[in-house]
């Protein structure tokens, strides 16, 4: 019982000081880090208009091997993950504006900067698991190969 009390106090201990693999946007760098930063949130609004900028500084960056193929799945803390059965599971976030009602309503996406990245497959999204007592299906691997072949 000793060990088991001692083996439990190690644990947290380990999982708290856990390295993350951190992909830096900026420099294209992969570096190792404890924590990264939520993404930059700016909005500035007048009667016209409504404008919301996020800066993406970092994610990390999870291997993953499945079926002998090498995949990453990219964290930016805060997001959550695409959910499309088979589709790269990427980044994704929600946000809800308060915007009054008016005829001739538009978006547009202002301004978009991205870098493309070498080697890197990202892992799809996967059916949601089931945690039904006594259901011993397995929970399905599916990869989109029109996505993945472009």
């Amino acid at each position: 019982m000793r060990k088991i009390f001692i083996l439990l106090l190690l644990v947290p201990n380990v999982w708290l000081s856990a390295q993350n693999n951190v992909l830096n946007f900026n420099t294209k760098n992969i570096s190792v880090k404890e924590k990264i930063g939520i993404p930059a949130r700016t909005v500035s609004t007048n009667q016209n208009y409504i404008d919301l900028e996020y800066n993406f500084e970092e994610a990390i960056a999870v291997d993953i091997k499945r079926n002998d193929e090498n995949f990453q799945l990219l964290k930016i803390k805060g997001f959550g993950l695409m959910d499309n059965i088979g589709k790269p599971a990427l980044p994704v976030y929600n946000d809800i504006l308060a915007i009054p009602s008016k005829n001739g309503l538009s978006i547009q996406i202002i301004e978009s900067q991205y870098t493309d990245f070498e080697d890197f497959y990202i892992h799809p999204a996967l059916e949601p698991q089931t945690d039904l007592v006594g259901d011993t299906t397995k929970q399905q691997f599916i990869l989109d190969e029109t996505i993945y072949s472009t």
